[in-house]
């Protein structure tokens, strides 16, 4: 069980010139020296020549318990207010940060005794808040204060389809962009056609949505549609944003047509469910597709476009089609039925072309190689997931060739070199078991040095972090795992469970690694309990299939759970955590609940009821 601070009042463990810190009213006017009789009593303006001595360090002040406002402009505003501090000319809010000078990170500075300004709720549910008084001689903390639990479930962002609809399944996908203000989200059965003139015109065609963060408010910037948009072509299945978030990658894995070119033959659905994917860039004040991306090699029932994956600079893009037929080395175009393959794409020169067709090692007839694909910050390092690959390995680059252990999975990391494509590692889990499907999903740090890997049917009843997973006494609990890659070769550095880990729970359906690699959030879409916020009451299991997600650090030498993260509106059959998206520096979780059932739509709407069954909904922490 985990518990939130009350909003106290306590001291920093920090000094700060010459006047002492507390959290009481003890006169301290003995510590200053005695200059008063020079400075004018105008409430630390000081004026004078240039031989004037300088003010007295601030006097103390009391920062007190911070407020959450009503909703307004799309967000809560949350107020901080304090008292006068003698002396001081100017006030700076800090959120404690032990790294920073004076342990202050700066939320805001100002003359005056208080600033309101917009929190994400990731951020803040344990942050100490402390305000610094200052002038040009010292500065001058106050006693810390937090958030209550109340406070941060209020803070958690809610954003429904501005068009929601039932059975839109709006967060099926979810990417926010490196610098966490842009969201993109999949609404993968939405009804409407291409131009939107017709609300129900192609039926589970799908659309995309994409917010920015601006003004301290989540805002919705476009829907955006497939140029050929048709019945049942699910795009945006799969969503992905470059680190500025004004490049789009979307996947639209059962769209029909027979085209083998970029850009071309759209029109033509003779090739059902080959899929593709599309690009698009903002410029301009708006968004525009680019690409229309098909596999040189398309056929029917390849689904082209499962995952989809861009670099930081939007100019390589990773595809899977995780039932595309080759063999191993495309001898033979149908040699291994759904083996599965991984397309890499570059733009240069004004276009994009296809760069290379990644396949498996050791491809085998149904592994679903191309899932999962994940391509690092610099566009170098590439991770696939194959979580319906057998063998019985349970090491790193060795034993491929044994296929004793059905659906176990596996996942491969291949680097480029400037001029070609190499499998640099197979990866298999250390506790790897049949039917465990590791591999389902894959997430790669921004050096391309830390892997993240799900595993979603594991089944040990181990919890928190390197437990005993050989005891497969919960079934389909679920794993994530992961590995670095240090002095030239990759290892698994942490195996990680749920904190409350139970059978059926399908923890690592959905991971994602932050760009330094020392954030981690997973997803367990089918976890029950009926808690909301963060880190509430996880035991309680009377909301079958709400859905979970969970947070963790890395500290520079293990790994531990920050956060345990529900829906602020949890409800049964949400199945919130399908999938996840974690910003560059950690600090921002975009979480899907495609299955969420509320009436409401736009951003932080009401909630609290299931009139629209499936329409979907996202949260931002």
């Amino acid at each position: 069980m985990y518990f939130f601070k009350k909003a106290i009042w306590v001291v920093p463990a920090f000094s700060l010139g010459l006047t002492a810190c507390g959290g009481d009213d003890t006169d301290t006017t003995a510590s200053v020296p005695d200059t008063t009789a020079s400075v004018p009593d105008t409430t630390g303006s000081v004026t004078g020549d240039a031989n004037s001595p300088p003010p007295p360090p601030p006097g103390q002040l009391n920062l007190t318990a911070p407020t959450v406002g009503a909703l307004s402009n799309g967000y809560y505003p949350v107020t901080f207010t304090w008292t006068s501090a003698e002396y001081a000319t100017s006030y700076t809010l800090c959120r404690k940060d032990e790294a920073l000078p004076n342990h202050c990170e700066s939320l805001g500075s100002t003359p005056d005794l208080s600033l309101t300004l917009s929190l994400g709720a990731l951020k803040s549910y344990l942050a100490d808040f402390f305000v610094l008084a200052e002038n040009s001689t010292d500065k001058t903390p106050s006693g810390y204060q937090s958030l209550t639990s109340s406070d941060v479930k209020t803070l958690i962002t809610y954003i429904k389809a501005s068009n929601a609809g039932g059975g839109d399944y709006f967060g099926a996908s979810v990417s926010v962009s490196e610098d966490g203000n842009t969201l993109a989200v999949g609404g993968i059965a939405e009804d409407s056609n291409a131009d939107g003139s017709d609300a129900n015109g192609e039926s589970n065609s799908g659309a995309v949505y994409v917010y920015r963060f601006a003004s301290g408010r989540w805002s919705k910037e476009a829907i955006i549609k497939a140029s050929n948009a048709g019945a049942d072509d699910y795009f945006g299945y799969s969503v992905s944003l470059s680190e500025d978030g004004n490049t789009l990658a979307v996947g639209a894995y059962l769209e029909d047509s027979n085209s083998q070119v970029i850009n071309s033959g759209e029109g033509d659905n003779s090739a059902s469910a080959a899929g593709a994917a599309y690009v698009y860039r903002f410029e301009n004040d708006k968004w525009t597709q680019q690409a229309y991306i098909k596999a040189s090699n398309a056929g029917e029932g390849d689904k082209f476009g499962h995952s989809v994956s861009l670099s930081s600079n939007g100019n390589i893009l990773a595809v899977g089609a995780h039932l595309e037929d080759s063999n191993a080395n495309r001898s033979d175009a149908n040699g291994e039925t759904d083996s599965g393959a991984a397309y890499v794409y570059r733009f240069a020169s004004g276009r994009w072309s296809e760069e290379d067709i990644i396949k498996a090692s050791n491809a085998g007839a149904n592994d679903y190689f191309g899932n999962s694909v994940s391509v690092s910050g610099d566009g170098n390092t590439l991770a696939v997931g194959a979580y319906q690959e057998d063998s019985n390995s349970q090491v790193i680059n060795s034993g491929e060739g044994d296929n004793s252990a059905g659906n176990s999975g596996a996942a491969y990391v291949y680097r480029f070199d400037g001029s070609n494509w190499t499998e640099q590692a197979y990866i298999k889990a250390l506790n790897a078991g049949e039917g465990d499907q590791f591999g389902h999903s894959v997430s790669v740090s921004e050096d391309g040095n830390t892997l993240a890997v799900g595993a979603y049917y594991e089944d040990s009843n181990a919890t928190n972090i390197d437990g005993d997973g050989n005891d497969n006494n919960a079934s389909n609990a679920g794993a994530a795992y992961v590995y670095r890659f240090n002095a030239g070769n990759w290892s698994q550095q942490a195996y990680i469970k749920a904190s409350n880990a139970e059978s059926h729970d399908y923890f690592g359906l959905s991971v994602s690694v932050s760009g330094d690699g020392n954030t981690l959030a997973v997803g367990a879409y089918a976890e029950d309990s009926n808690a909301t916020g963060i880190n509430g009451d996880g035991n309680d299991n009377n909301a079958s299939n709400a859905g979970a997600a969970y947070v963790y650090r890395f500290n520079g030498s293990s790994w531990s759970q920050q956060a345990y993260i529900k829906a602020s509106n949890a409800g049964a059959t949400d199945y919130f955590g399908r999938t996840v998206s974690v910003s560059g520096d950690g600090n921002t979780l975009a979480v899907g609940a495609y299955a969420e059932d509320s009436n409401a739509t736009g951003i932080n709407g009401d909630g609290n009821n299931d009139d629209v069954t499936d329409s979907g909904a996202v949260y931002i922490y």
